[in-house]
This record gives C-alpha cells, structure tokens and sequence, in this order.
C-alpha cells in the first residue's frame, strides 16, 4: 500500500521542447521581407483608384485592389519568396496590409493639395430689408422665409466655403412676375467668408447662389422671396 502511494506522488518531469532560434529568426525576417513588399506593392493600386476616381469610375477603384489582392500569389513567387508554408492567417495578414495601404494612399491623394473632389459648401444664407430683420433662410419656398412689405430694398448674404478655394461667387435674383426678369446679378461684396448683395425688390422674386470653386466644382442655393 506505502509502495503504490509513493508511486502515485512521484512528480512529472517536464521536459522543454527544442527551439531552434535560426529557423524563428528564418521565419520573422521572411514575414517582415513579404509585409514591405505587400506595402509597395499597394501603393501602385491607391495611385490607380485615385485616377480612376477623378475620372468618376471610383467602383473601378475597389475592382483594382481586388485584382491586387489575388495577384499576391504570383507576385510573391516572382520575387523569389517561397509560399508553400504560408498559412491561412499569413494570407489574411498580406491581404489586410495591401487593403489598407491601397485605401490610405487613394484617400491622401483625393484630398488636397493632390486633388479637389469636393464642391464650394453655401450655409447661412440670411435677408435683411427695411421691414424684415436679419433673417435666415432654407432652400425653396418655406413658410419662414422673410414677407417683405411695400417697395423694399434688399440685402442677401451667404457664407460660401470651400475646402481649397473659391474663384467666384454669383446672386442672382430674378422678379417672378415679370417673366422672370433679372433684377440683380453682379458679382457679390465679399466680407470674410461672406458675401453680400443688395436689391430693389417690388415683386415676389426667386433668388439664385451659385458657387465655383478654384477646380471648377458648382454649388447653388435657391430660394424665393415672398412680397406684399
């Protein structure tokens, strides 16, 4: 009985499984060489979408980084790196590091100072007349819009921004019943990141804000003022 449980108390040795530290070092340097070469290799892509995009084919873009990702596994060999030992997470790894990659390089060239995508951005649009208060407006004809009474000289003011510049800036205000009459449509006084103009209203007219920005993107703003 003393002999079987001397037995059972005896300790497990554990024994330290080799580690070769040249085929660790082997394997580390390898992922490090693919991971630089996935790098590069995605920045060629994020040019091609950015161009592709300008051209207003940006689903073409995604197709581009798709045919990146499939296309690793003939460019690895090509290279000379041997992928027969590569794993299903090495793969997901390479193809997450040429996906973001690809999406950096293409958002950093959409932006400035590579490109302008983006249109002059009109807000805070607001009339003064001799009747009306400082009052401000939305696009169309709402029931806020300011009712001006009698013969009324007007003032119309916008903050027009743009991410790069703006290269001009147009009110136009047209009387609605004589069939749509300019009344007036020089170019705005510009005051910061305002710009104002002023009119002689005797009529209900529609009011135009157009916007250009230095790459040629338009915005416009319209809305009509109401007149007793």
């Amino acid at each position: 009985m003393a002999k079987k449980r001397h037995k059972a108390e005896e300790k497990v040795v554990f024994k330290k499984p080799d580690f070769d530290e040249k085929e660790y070092m082997k394997k580390e340097l390898l992922n490090a060489k693919v991971g630089i070469i996935t790098f590069f290799y995605a920045v060629p892509y994020g040019v091609v979408s950015w161009q592709l995009a300008l051209a207003d084919l940006a689903i073409l873009g995604l197709l581009a980084v798709i045919i990146g990702i499939l296309s690793l596994k003939r460019v690895y060999p090509y290279l000379g790196i041997d992928i027969e030992d590569f794993e299903k997470k090495t793969w997901l790894g390479n193809g997450a590091v040429l996906v973001f990659t690809w999406l950096s390089i293409w958002v950093l060239l959409l932006n400035p100072p590579f490109s302008d995508m983006a249109s002059p951005d009109i807000t805070d649009v607001q009339v003064l007349g001799s009747s009306v208060n400082w009052t401000k407006v939305s696009r169309g004809a709402h029931p806020n819009l300011p009712v001006l009474l009698g013969d009324d000289n007007v003032r119309i003011k916008a903050k027009v921004v743009d991410n790069v510049g703006i290269s001009r800036v147009e009110i136009q205000v047209r009387d609605v019943l004589q069939e749509g009459g300019l009344i007036g449509g020089e170019e705005p006084h510009y005051y910061g990141s305002y710009f104002t103009v002023d009119v002689s209203l005797i009529n209900t007219a529609d009011v135009v804000i157009s916007a250009w920005d230095e790459a040629g993107h338009k915005s416009t703003f319209s809305f009509t003022l109401l007149f007793t």
